[in-house]
């Protein structure tokens, strides 16, 4: 029955697992690690298998695990903790690993034949604070390792949201110290390091199977993704909100980052071309007129050498017949078929290291440029999966950076369309990075408003294309696009997207920094009228010309607010960013 469970179930724990023994019955007689080995081998265990290190691994782990049984189903503790139980246990173990050869996930990562960006579910042996910190091991219920947890995990202990005992699921996980495959009981092994991280792991089930999953994919929702969290291990399903535009970043010289829009790149990309090329016209006729000028004050005009029919060396022929002589073309006559193919093979040796003389001198004065495309997508979770109750409850959209896209536009993101992506990681800027560590409550951190940024990175990242359900689609955060009139604008909230259409009143120079504003004009069914002025930032769209009184849509602009001093909400200033469009009829200016 429950009350006669032994107290001391209620205690063990992984560590104090490893020494503890069974009392037999008889005074002074208990059964542990050592007696467990002796009745292995007299079940007919192999010696040099079943090592005391092996033993005493697998003792540990079948004790810690038996006292949690025990615990969970306290009414029928007996079937649990006993020798006989106990010994099972470790004969199972035993049969699994050798009989049969099974390994366990921690072993196979361990031996260097798994991955630990793999799903499993592992166990939270031990926590051990020291100096602030945390130390924690973890075990797939066979063999153990080191861990490494961020301050989203620290925060979770202190919180006493991860305990001993809690299993989690982890995936994109990463292991230090293993250069190469070594057994989990080694020496070795204690310098392994696994590195957990609070978007790499979630809680699991009680009565989830430790070791690698079946079912390969762990899915996350967006609002579940810390910003300090590391790498997002797991799945997210989601629909593509938004669209954007193909940039371009520009890494200067100087540490800079510029971004340009496709059109702004070209001219760009043109002008640097133009100016490179002159440069090297430049450096190659001057050159030439070095060489020229060095061979005429070289040379004498009267006199023309002539060389030995048996010399064969292009450079000194190259010297003797070009450099030297005012009338090269004389001297070349006198030599013989073979003299002037090896005075020709140096020529062109020669004029091609000129070539690359001058190039590197090119590179030097005007090193090439540092482009890289990318494109932005916004996205929404897709309501198909069943998420913890913090997940469920919060609404998050989240921007993902498509980084150097190869074979992918923005037109293979259709808005509205359902898209597996994992892979990913999270972009905190410096600045947001301190806000954040300075928050007393981590754990408020993936509730913070706005979206989470986020990288796609095609050489690890990966991307896959869903069906989507129009009802599902209907329920996500997902809605099409509309372009806003003018008088529309007076309902929008500060830091709202928008498309608005209106007519152009004027394209003028504006605040520094700034290249261009543009003013809209449009009137209600009133006759109201009411004005628009869009800022747009000179180096990612450089000037802007549009027909006055023309009627053009901006897309993917954002409201800043009403225009100060207009209390009937008739004026508004809007700002470009990078991925704005300007369009008329359908087509972009």
């Amino acid at each position: 029955s429950r009350d006669n469970m032994p107290m001391e179930i209620l205690s063990v724990t992984s560590e104090s697992a490893r020494g503890y023994v069974f009392p037999l019955g008889v005074a002074g007689q208990f059964w542990g690690a050592s007696e467990a080995r002796q009745t292995l081998v007299a079940r007919g265990c192999i010696p040099s298998v079943i090592t005391e290190t092996w033993v005493r691994n697998h003792y540990r782990w079948s004790v810690w695990s038996a006292a949690s049984y025990a615990r969970r189903f306290p009414t029928r503790w007996k079937e649990f903790w006993s020798v006989e139980a106990i010994l099972n246990r470790m004969l199972y173990r035993y049969e699994r690993e050798y009989t049969r050869g099974g390994r366990s996930a921690l072993r196979m990562i361990f031996e260097g034949d798994a991955s630990a960006k793999q799903l499993m579910v592992l166990c939270v042996a031990s926590i051990c604070a020291k100096e602030g910190s945390f130390g924690v091991e973890v075990t797939d219920g066979w063999y153990s390792i080191r861990s490494s947890i961020d301050p989203i995990l620290a925060q979770a202990i202190r919180n006493g949201r991860l305990r001993e005992g809690d299993k989690i699921a982890c995936a994109g996980l990463r292991v230090e110290g293993l250069s190469e495959g070594i057994p989990p009981l080694s020496g070795k092994a204690g310098d392994a390091l696994l590195f957990i991280t609070g978007n790499s792991v979630r809680r699991a089930r009680w009565h989830a199977k430790l070791g690698f999953q079946y079912k390969r994919t762990m899915f996350m929702s967006l609002s579940g993704i810390y910003e300090l969290g590391g790498p997002v291990g797991a799945t997210i399903d989601v629909i593509i909100v938004r669209s954007y535009p193909m940039l371009y970043m520009e890494m200067t010289t100087g540490g800079q980052k510029v971004i340009r829009t496709e059109k702004e790149e070209l001219k760009v990309a043109l002008v640097f071309e133009e100016k490179k090329a002159a440069l090297l016209q430049s450096l190659l006729g001057r050159r030439r007129q070095n060489e020229e000028c060095a061979r005429r004050s070289s040379s004498a005009a009267s006199s023309v050498k002539i060389l030995d029919a048996s010399c064969m060396d292009g450079e000194i022929l190259y010297n003797s017949i070009i450099s030297t002589n005012a009338e090269p073309a004389d001297a070349q006559n006198m030599l013989s078929d073979d003299q002037r193919e090896a005075l020709e093979r140096y020529i062109v040796l020669k004029q091609d290291e000129d070539q690359a003389a001058v190039n590197e001198a090119v590179e030097k004065t005007m090193p090439s440029r540092q482009v890289h495309a990318l494109f932005k997508l916004s996205l929404c979770d897709y309501p198909t999966h069943t998420y913890k109750s913090v997940e469920t409850n919060a609404s998050r959209t989240a921007v993902v950076t498509m980084w150097r896209p190869q074979n992918m536009t923005p037109s293979d993101f259709k808005e509205g369309s359902r898209f597996l992506m994992s892979g990913l990681t999270v972009s905190v800027s410096s600045d947001r990075r301190r806000y954040l560590q300075d928050l007393a409550e981590l754990r408020d951190q993936r509730q913070t408003e706005g979206h989470v940024q986020l990288n796609f990175s095609p050489s690890t990242s990966c991307l896959k294309p869903m069906d989507a359900a129009p009802d599902l689609v209907f329920q996500s955060e997902y809605r099409e696009r509309s372009v806003l009139h003018m008088d529309e604008l007076r309902h929008l909230e500060t830091g709202q997207e928008v498309d608005v259409t209106g007519n152009v009143e004027s394209c003028s120079p504006c605040e520094a920094g700034y290249a261009t504003s543009i003013c809209l004009s449009g009137s209600d069914e009133c006759g109201r009228t009411y004005h628009a002025t869009i800022e747009f930032n000179s180096a990612t769209f450089g000037g802007i010309s549009l027909d006055i009184g023309k009627q053009v849509v901006v897309r993917n602009c954002w409201f800043v607010s009403p225009r100060p001093g207009d209390g009937n909400r008739h004026s508004f200033i809007l700002r470009a960013e990078p991925f704005t469009e300007i369009a008329s009829h359908g087509c972009e200016k």
